[in-house]
């Protein structure tokens, strides 16, 4: 791997203000699971989602959300190293791909909570969680970097390249009364945590479900910002299974595109031109990652779309 540029990415963008006004806080609402919202709590919630599709987050704005609900990944376990491959394990999921030192590098100025342990945790499946053995570990090793490297720019949009891992503005309640099973930890407790913020107690009911088999982040919704495991598993909950039949993880080991994870996670306001200036912005910023990333993991962007038919601004934020 290519490994001179790792502590100089960023995205000149990135300012504190830019940061406050647009990164994502997850909108996530019942039962399909559509729309976005802001990481300051700017986004609107409710039941007809704007943008993206079943399970899909946003980035800002007045999206809206959907329910917790959605398809299971498709694609076998395993597959052999391909053109980007080399010894047997060199891409066997994220260890393979990125070290901890790397990831420490890539992201000097995280929040506590979001560790390189906590991510293997995750996807590994540790203690009582539900891992996600074809994260990373799916096709030829091109396709494996690739998928690390789309999660990983889809999140840097999300929460600031991982400093945020909870919504910043808290006003609204994100609690569905109506539901059966109500708000128990409190009608305010619900807003976007995570790295793809898990918002509304019915998501944390419906990625608690999976994760556990239990409804344990629905009775304490702070597990999300505070145990590393539960973080992250959550964000890999909506990248496996968002969006139902097609979810982020099918549109790169199916070589529909990086563009495609980001219709999946705020179509409605990023693609196709979506709010004009903020659309570019938005769009740019994670295109300009995922290539940072892809070139870092010694791979290419891959087959099919890059950007959602969304114009690009390299020169303003890409480095």
């Amino acid at each position: 791997m290519s490994r001179a540029s790792l502590r100089s990415l960023s995205v000149r963008s990135l300012s504190l203000f830019s940061l406050l006004a647009a990164f994502g806080a997850c909108s996530e609402s019942a039962p399909d699971l559509d729309g976005g919202g802001g990481a300051d709590g700017s986004g609107t919630d409710g039941d007809s989602g704007s943008g993206g599709a079943p399970l899909a987050t946003g980035g800002a704005g007045s999206g809206t959300g959907g329910a917790a609900s959605g398809g299971s990944a498709t694609g076998a376990t395993g597959g052999t190293p391909g053109s980007g491959g080399g010894p047997t394990g060199e891409c066997e999921g994220i260890e393979g791909i990125l070290s901890e030192s790397e990831f420490n590098a890539l992201f000097p100025n995280r929040n506590a909570a979001y560790t390189y342990q906590g991510m293997l945790d995750a996807v590994n499946g540790a203690g009582d969680l539900t891992g996600f053995p074809e994260f990373a570990r799916t096709g030829d090793c091109d396709t494996r970097k690739r998928e690390l490297a789309a999660f990983l720019a889809n999140v840097s949009r999300e929460t600031g390249l991982l400093i945020y891992i909870e919504q910043i503005n808290k006003s609204g309640d994100y609690c569905a009364e109506q539901q059966p099973y109500g708000c128990p930890a409190g009608t305010n407790q619900y807003y976007g945590r995570g790295p793809i913020q898990l918002s509304w107690n019915y998501n944390y009911r419906a990625a608690s479900l999976a994760l556990f088999g239990d409804d344990r982040l629905l009775q304490a919704p702070s597990l999300v910002a505070t145990t590393p495991s539960i973080a992250w598993a959550t964000g890999f909950w909506f990248w496996m299974n968002g969006g139902g039949d097609y979810s982020p993880h099918d549109a790169i080991v199916t070589g529909g595109g990086f563009g495609d994870t980001i219709r999946i996670i705020n179509g409605g306001e990023e693609c196709d031109g979506g709010y004009q200036s903020y659309a570019e912005e938005a769009v740019s910023q994670r295109v300009c990652w995922y290539e940072k990333y892809v070139a870092e993991f010694d791979t290419t962007v891959g087959p099919g779309d890059l950007n959602c038919n969304t114009t690009l601004d390299r020169e303003q934020y890409c480095d």
